[in-house]
């Protein structure tokens, strides 16, 4: 199967405009100060947010749209996506990512992974934390990654 991120959404409506706006200026500012190199489709705007790693370090590339949009069933989750970054150096940014929805929209979303919260994670943690020091408490609390649903 792969190394993978799975996200699920409590329900179909997506994310508020306010939401949004607040996710695409702290994923921009990831973005920014990617520590690696991205491909580039890799984008956050009012649509979409669209990462991958630059060739050769690409793999899956993770689209998560504000409307929710491109979810499908998954399991006992109606409303879900997963992308797989197989260890890739993007994967610091995914994970990043993933953590500014999970904080700035806990009520929205859940993210679950194959990588350990003491392992994998410590660098999108650190990331995160660099570019966000507001939220930086945030990203050290282990409760934004969810134990797979079984």
């Amino acid at each position: 199967m792969g190394y993978t991120h799975y996200w699920s959404f409590a329900s179909d409506e997506g994310f508020s405009d306010e939401a949004w706006a607040a996710i695409v200026e702290a994923v921009g500012r990831v973005l920014e100060n990617s520590p690696v190199a991205l491909s580039n489709e890799t984008r956050v705007d009012d649509d979409a947010i669209v990462i991958n790693g630059a060739e050769p370090d690409d793999f899956e590339t993770l689209v998560i749209r504000h409307d929710v949009s491109n979810t499908h069933a998954f399991g006992p989750m109606p409303h879900a996506g997963f992308v797989k970054t197989q260890w890739r150096p993007y994967d610091v940014v995914v994970c990043a990512t993933l953590l500014i929805l999970r904080t700035l929209s806990p009520d929205v979303i859940t993210i679950y992974s194959d990588g350990e919260w003491d392992g994998e994670w410590i660098g999108a943690r650190a990331l995160a934390s660099n570019v966000l020091p507001d939220l930086a408490a945030s990203f050290s609390e282990q409760s934004k990654l969810t134990p797979f649903p079984e």
